[in-house]
């Protein structure tokens, strides 16, 4: 879920919300998902991820799609942490594609690295989200 508030050049007032539930994670492994939402991300308490910010800057790519960067905070597992993402974000008619990669240190959110023995997982998670904005009527 989430909205885009823009002027016509995605800067100055541009406002960007994303939400993402948590509880529909999919690793692709069953047992592997209930450990993470129940044992890590504790979805239980804390279901959703969010992210707060507003476009700081935007370069025109090409007719329509603009480079932007995007300064706010992330909410994860109830901890709320500065985060500065970049993505793209291109319109059409009534909507917009938004396309963003980042990185999320699990450390920053107090959420334990899983620690297995046959198998090392980074505390820092690289996300790339995309997601389509239907236009306000």
């Amino acid at each position: 879920d989430g909205y885009l508030f823009y002027e016509k050049n995605l800067a100055n007032e541009s406002q960007l919300y994303f939400e993402v539930d948590l509880r529909t994670l999919d690793t692709g492994i069953g047992l592997r998902n209930r450990h993470m939402r129940e044992n890590y991300l504790e979805t239980d308490k804390y279901p959703l991820a969010a992210f707060t910010g507003k476009i700081t800057k935007s370069e025109k790519l090409e007719e329509n799609k603009y480079k932007v960067t995007v300064n706010g905070e992330m909410n994860i597992h109830g901890i709320s942490i500065k985060q500065q993402i970049y993505g793209t974000v291109e319109f059409s008619e009534s909507e917009a594609i938004i396309v963003t990669n980042f990185i999320v240190k699990l450390s920053d959110h107090k959420i334990e690295v899983p620690s297995l023995m046959f198998m090392k997982i980074d505390e820092s998670m690289k996300l790339q989200l995309d997601f389509i904005v239907k236009e306000a009527k």
